[in-house]
């Protein structure tokens, strides 16, 4: 259905599914919702809910094919509280289900820049809640460029480094928290 970009199925096991291991490690504590901003075919979204099933889980993507592979998987598998919604987060309606109190994680690894991603999650993420954006190796480079951008909105950010089992490619997850509310 051309859904992602590799296309080699021992790849994709290794890129997709340990890249939402890496993910899991940078969790806090005691999450109960995740919200997945561009989705794609539910990576890291839906595998992550596949692993913790007692989470509450939106997936969120523009594309309407993606958005009905979701939805056949999500059937065939008989997968509780997961919601997909074709769409683009901000606009109105979008996403149409928030927990009372916002999200206690929102991630995106399909999402442009991380300022922009951080103006589309910030009125959806719980007051201890966090937004973490999945980037690559030239992530440190993005952060340096902006940083004084992420003062003027006071955000608080932490970087967390890993590396894919097997493969060794450098995984870089931006943890986003306000400072106030």
């Amino acid at each position: 259905m051309n859904l992602t970009g590799i296309r080699q199925p021992s790849e994709m096991v290794f890129r997709h599914l340990g890249d939402t291991m890496l993910l899991l490690k940078v969790f806090p504590p005691g999450i109960r919702s995740l919200l997945d901003i561009g989705t794609g075919a539910g990576i890291p979204g839906l595998l992550v809910k596949i692993l913790m099933p007692e989470l509450e889980v939106v997936l969120v993507d523009r594309i309407r094919k993606k958005i009905s592979f979701l939805k056949n998987v999500i059937i065939r598998l008989g997968i509780q509280k997961v919601f997909v919604q074709q769409g683009e987060v901000g606009r109105p309606g979008v996403p149409e289900i928030v927990p009372i109190g916002g999200f206690d994680i929102i991630v995106s690894r399909a999402v442009g820049d991380i300022l922009s991603l951080c103006k589309m999650a910030i009125p959806y993420v719980s007051e201890h809640g966090t937004i973490i954006a999945m980037k690559g190796p030239r992530a440190r480079d993005e952060i340096a460029r902006i940083w004084e951008k992420f003062k003027e909105h006071e955000i608080n950010i932490e970087v967390k480094e890993e590396n894919l089992p097997i493969l060794g490619h450098k995984r870089i997850f931006i943890l986003i928290k306000r400072v106030n509310f």
